[in-house]
C-alpha cells in the first residue's frame, strides 16, 4: 500500500501502535502522510476510498481505451494488416485488465468456441463425403444394373431410373440401423392381376429386368427385347415381326405368355 501511495507523491512513513504492554499492536489503525510539509493523517478507510477511486480512474481509462480499440476495428476499409495489428493490441490490452477468474472464463470461452468450430466443420465435411459416398453408390449400381440387363445405352436407364432412385441405411432384424447402406428404386409397375398402376420397391438389378419385361414401355432400350426373346418383337405362332411398343398391356401380356411357351 505504501508503495502505491508514494507513486502519486505521497510520502507515507510507516506508522505502529502499542498496546497497553508496550508490545506492537496487530494491526496498524491510523496512517501518518507527509503532504507539501503538512502532516495529515488518514483512517484504514481513507485508504480503502482513495485506492478504490484510483481504480474507478484506471477503469473508465481502460474502458475508453478499448472502446476506442473496437471503433477502429469496426471501418470496413481498414487493411488486413492493420487490421490484424489492431486486434491483437486490443486483445493485450484485454489480458492486461482483466483478473485471473476473468483470464481463465475468457480462454475456457475461447476453447469452446473453437471446437464447437471445429465440430461443425468436421460435421459438414462427414455430410459432404457421405452425400459423394451416396451418389457414387447410386450411380454405380444403376450403371452396373443397365450393363448386366444387356441395354443398348447405359445412360438412357440411368437417366430414367436416377430421379426414382434413393440411397437408405441397412437395418438389421430389430430395425436398427448397421451402417451400410443400398439403393432402393420407387419403380413404377402395374399389378398383373388387375392392370392397376402401382409402385414397387426393388434393387437396380430387379428394376431393369422389370424395365426388359415391359416392352411396351421400354422395348427399345434393350437388345433382348428386339432379338426374339421373351417380350421380343417376333410373334410366336407365325414368326412375323411384330411391334411390341404398339401393344396394350393385355396384348403384351398375351403375346409374352405365348413367347414363353415357344421356348
Amino acid at each position: 500500500m505504501t508503495k502505491l501511495l508514494n507513486q502519486f507523491g505521497l510520502f507515507v512513513p510507516r506508522v505502529v501502535c502499542f498496546d497497553n504492554e508496550g508490545g506492537e499492536a496487530a494491526q496498524e489503525t491510523e496512517v501518518g502522510v507527509t503532504i507539501e510539509g503538512e502532516s495529515q493523517t488518514f483512517t484504514q478507510d481513507d485508504i480503502n476510498k482513495f485506492l478504490a477511486n484510483d481504480r474507478r480512474k484506471h477503469a473508465e481509462k481502460y474502458q475508453a481505451l478499448e472502446n476506442s480499440y473496437k471503433k477502429l476495428l469496426e471501418q470496413k476499409d481498414l487493411a488486413a494488416g492493420d487490421r490484424r495489428n489492431l486486434q491483437e493490441e486490443l486483445e493485450n490490452l484485454q489480458k492486461t485488465f482483466r483478473t485471473k477468474e476473468q483470464q481463465a472464463e475468457y480462454e475456457k470461452k475461447q476453447i469452446e468456441a473453437k471446437y464447437k468450430t471445429d465440430l461443425e466443420r468436421q460435421t459438414e465435411a462427414a455430410k459432404t463425403w457421405e452425400s459423394k459416398y451416396k451418389q457414387n453408390m447410386l450411380e454405380s449400381s444403376l450403371r452396373d444394373a443397365a450393363s448386366k440387363g444387356d441395354a443398348y445405352n447405359d445412360d438412357q436407364i440411368t437417366s430414367i431410373l436416377r430421379p426414382i432412385t434413393k440411397i437408405v441405411e441397412v437395418t438389421d432384424e430389430a430395425g436398427n440401423p448397421t451402417g451400410d447402406f443400398k439403393p432402393v428404386i420407387d419403380f413404377p409397375d402395374v399389378d398383373e392381376k388387375t392392370g392397376e398402376k402401382i409402385i414397387t420397391g426393388r434393387t437396380p438389378e430387379e428394376a431393369v429386368q422389370r424395365m426388359k419385361e415391359l416392352p411396351h414401355i421400354y422395348g427399345n432400350l434393350f437388345r433382348a427385347n428386339l432379338n426374339g426373346g421373351i417380350g421380343g418383337n417376333t410373334d410366336a405362332t407365325s414368326g412375323k415381326s411384330v411391334d411390341v411398343t404398339k401393344m396394350s398391356y393385355d396384348q403384351y401380356k398375351k403375346h409374352r405368355d405365348e413367347v414363353k411357351k415357344s421356348h
